[in-house]
This record gives C-alpha cells, structure tokens and sequence, in this order.
C-alpha cells in the first residue's frame, strides 16, 4: 500500500478525473443533492490510501450523507437551546446591526447555488442570523457573514444555521478568531507557518522573498474557514471533515491549497500573486484539495489535538479571563465587565458571565424588576412560538439567569414557579443556577433555589458542586452563600429579608395557602 503522504500531482489528477466522471451521476436533475455528497466521500473513501485508522473511520461515517444539523457531536440541549433564544434575540436593533446590515447585501454573490429570486429573502435572512450571533456573542467581524450565508445556501433554516455557528464557537473554539486582540489568529496563523516549513519549505521561502506573506492570505482564509476564497463543494466538505472530527482541517486544507498550486506559485512574482492568486484557488478541483489535505499530516506540535483547542486553552490561561473586546467592540463595556452593585470585576472565567440572551426589553424588565411586565413578555413569546413548551422553559430559564445576576429574587420566584424555570438546568458551560448564585454571592437567591428543590450535588464527578465552588472561587468573597449551602450557621428561612409566602403572594399574584 502507498503511504497517504506520498501521493503524487500526477496520480490526484487522474482520480479526480475518474471521481469527476462519477459525479456526474449525481448531478442529473432525478438526483437530489444528498445523493451528490455521499457519492463525493464514498469516492475519496475509495480512493485515499490511509495510513491513520481512526481517520479512515471518521470519513466513512460521511459515506451514507451527512445533515450537520443531526451530527451524533452536536450537544442535543445545547442546539434545543439556542434554537429558541434565537427567536428571542434575532430581530431587535443593537449596536452592530448597522455594519451587519452592509456586510449583508454584498454576501450572497459568490455563491454558486444562490439564486437571484432569492436573494432579498436570503439578505433577510442572514442579517438575522448575524444579529443574533453578534449579541450573543457581543461581537461582530467580516468573515462571520459568509459562514452564515454559507450554511443557509445548504438549506439549513435561520434557527439551525445560528445554533450550528455558535456551536462551533462556543463548543469547537474558534471564538477567538474574531477577538479584536488578534492573538487567537495570530498564534492560529504561526502554527500554520510551521506546518508550511515542515511541508512546503521552498515554496515558503519564495512567497517570503516576494513579499507575500501569510496573513495575505491566511487571514480570509481562516476567519471564513474558505467559505469565501474556494468552491462552494470545497468550502461544504472541509466543513463535513471538521464536523466529524478530522484533525486541523482547516490547516491541512490550506496547505493543500498551496501544495497543489505550488509549481504556478514557483513561477510568480507579487504582481502575480494580487493579480492571480485568489482566482487560482477558486478554480481548484474539490476532490483534489480533499485528497491532498488528508495526505498532509496533522500539527506535529499537537497529540490527537485540534490546534483550535490548543490555542483557545493557551489563551485563556494567558488572558486569565480578561474579556476580549471582539473586532466591531466600538469602546462599549461589555455587559460581562458589570455587576448588579456597579462594580468593574470581570466574571467571565469559565464562563462566569451575563448571558447575552435576552433581548433588551425583558432584559431591562429584569434588571429593574418589574416583574408584571416580564410575565407579560414571557406569555406573549410563547404565544408567538404556538405556546411551546420548549420555548416557554428556555425562555424562563435565561429569566432566572439575569434574575440571579441583578439580584432579584422575586422575578426567580416568578421564572421558576409560573414560568417552568428548571431549578437544576446547566448553561453553556455546565453551571447551574446554584453556581451562579455562589459567584454572584446572592444568599436569598441560594435560599429561594434551595426551597424549590435545587440539587446541591451535580450529577458528574468532574463539576464542582456548588459549596465546593464556593470555597475556591477567589475572585469575589462568597461567605453569604456559602453559610447558606451549609446549612450549619443559617437555616434556609431564617432571614427576614426573605420570605416565600410574601413573595408568592406579591409576585405571583396567589396565596399558596388559600390554593390548599
């Protein structure tokens, strides 16, 4: 057997011209697309010698198709979650609306499969996409607009594509490219450089000499992960590799971009390269990019570890959770930067920070407390979602997380008995309500989670339990909370700050003595 590796030009080409004829099978007008893309893997499946098991497995799982929306990766809670909030932060104004908007119209025309008839639709379409994104994230750049435009282009609906985005910033670490800072991408771009040493030295050394240097081209490239430079074929089957778990795809195809081209490239000058490069890798063969990345070896400097999650991890201990002001930040503190008492700390290590999932209207309701205008808002949302029971449960749930952060305990008392907050429910990053409420050193609010049957035990050994968070967070004093969760120096009604049947009766406009 040929070792992957050493697959020559000359032997990609006459595959890709067999597997091109093949394609064509799939591209009559009775073939629907899905048919196209397992016939595209089943053909590299059978064409690629490999010399890694456990990658050949990967791609043999794309072989009977592939619906990212039903990848086995996909978190099931976290996808059900952000479907619906969503629909709650998509459509109001915020401060990267405007940018968005222009980015917008001049997205759609590098897309092969879009169509004209559609494009206002589509224009609509991502901009929602892009403004929940942006306030979710609280952070917008260039780049973020073709990915989305991309998985909308494949069909995916507008709730689908933003959960799937965030999905891969939040659970994949590519965040970090958008950070404002830079150094997520540049440190991305340096491991880049070593594989291009390891790899393709000559060809490095003449790019370098005619002054076209990586960030030229690595930048587009790696902040819309080839959803703008290549075909839309391509784009689609690195992002199918990435899915399931290839290692550093997203390098490996840049490499094999420059290998398949690096004979032109020899030849070139930097006039060449403005005038030339981008619409050589436009017009590369799919089958021929694939097959290429897959004989290139993964990052030398990691052990079976996507270089993204390396360089995310390295970050974040550097930074030690200061917040990155994202590139489209004009100045503003971000709503992770401020506390319920004014103070300036920053609580987002770990993900010890504001939700950014409300939109401004029952986020302000919380905030001051009214809570008769957040029940109202509450029951028109799950009206307009066909009253949803999903949707009502996600929507009270991100209630009582801004209800913990402001310290309002009668609007968590709403959330959690008349709209079907779940008391034990884990956020993005595995925090329930407890935690929060330790961090945020809210007693009333351990109380008030406590009395509605909160588990002070979480079910996975690997989680702090919240007592135990409460004795190691060092960046805010938690003694309150923590004498509460002991339950040894104060009882859990003891203070008369709190008292439940007031609060059922204030706020949830009952007696639960007269109900008996």
């Amino acid at each position: 057997m040929v070792p992957s590796a050493s697959i020559s030009s000359e032997l990609l080409s006459a595959r890709c011209r067999r597997s091109n004829c093949d394609l064509q099978e799939a591209k009559s007008p009775e073939s629907p697309s899905e048919k196209k893309r397992q016939l595209f893997w089943r053909n590299v499946v059978k064409q690629f010698n490999f010399t890694d098991q456990s990658e050949r497995e990967l791609l043999l799982s794309l072989t009977s198709g592939i619906c990212w929306m039903q990848m086995r990766v996909l978190p099931k809670d976290f996808v059900q979650r952000h479907r619906e909030i969503y629909y709650l932060i998509s459509t109001p104004e915020y401060e990267r609306s405007g940018a968005i908007g222009r980015d917008v119209t001049r997205t759609f025309s590098i897309f092969e499969r879009s169509h004209q008839h559609q494009l206002a639709a589509q224009q609509s379409a991502l901009f929602r996409v892009l403004n929940a994104i942006a306030e979710a994230e609280d952070g917008y750049c260039q780049g973020m607009n073709f990915i989305a435009a991309l998985f909308l282009v494949e069909g995916l609906s507008e709730a689908d594509a933003y959960a799937l985005f965030l999905y891969m910033l939040k659970k994949r670490h590519l965040a970090g490219i958008y950070h404002r800072s830079s150094t997520f991408l540049d440190e991305y771009l340096h491991h880049f450089d070593l594989m291009f040493i390891r790899d393709l030295p000559k060809l490095r050394a003449h790019l370098l000499t005619q002054g076209f240097a990586i960030p030229m081209y690595g930048i587009e490239w790696f902040t819309t992960l080839f959803s703008l430079s290549t075909k839309t074929d391509l784009a689609c089957a690195i992002f199918d590799l990435f899915f399931v778990g290839v290692q550093d795809i997203f390098l490996r195809a840049g490499l094999a971009i420059l290998k398949l081209l690096e004979a032109k490239l020899m030849c070139m000058t930097f006039e060449d390269f403005l005038r030339e490069f981008k619409p050589l890798v436009r017009e590369l063969d799919p089958y021929q990019v694939i097959l290429q990345a897959l004989a290139l070896r993964p990052n030398h400097k990691m052990h079976r570890e996507d270089t993204t999650a390396h360089v995310s991890r390295e970050h974040l201990i550097r930074t030690m959770g200061a917040v990155a002001p994202s590139c489209s930040d004009s100045g503003s503190s971000s709503s992770e930067n401020s506390s319920a008492d004014g103070d300036e700390e920053s609580v987002s290590v770990g993900g010890f920070g504001l939700h950014r999932t409300l939109p401004p209207e029952i986020a302000e309701a919380v905030r001051s407390g009214n809570g008769s205008l957040v029940r109202h808002l509450w029951e028109a949302h799950v009206i307009r979602r066909h009253h949803s029971a999903t949707a009502g449960v996600v929507l009270a749930n991100e209630i009582l997380h801004f209800a913990i952060w402001y310290g309002r305990v009668s609007i968590a008392c709403l959330a959690i008995d008349r709209c079907n907050a779940d008391v034990d429910n884990k956020d993005d990053t595995g925090l329930t309500p407890l935690h929060f409420s330790v961090v945020r050193n809210q007693p009333d609010m351990v109380r008030l989670l406590l009395a509605r049957g909160a588990r002070m035990q979480g079910t996975s050994m690997r989680k702090l339990s919240p007592l135990e968070l409460a004795h190691r967070w060092k960046r805010r004093d938690t003694t309150a909370a923590r004498l509460v969760l002991e339950k040894e120096e104060v009882c859990l009604y003891c203070n008369t700050k709190f008292d439940v049947l007031a609060l059922e009766t204030a706020v949830c406009g009952h007696s639960p003595m007269s109900e008996s």
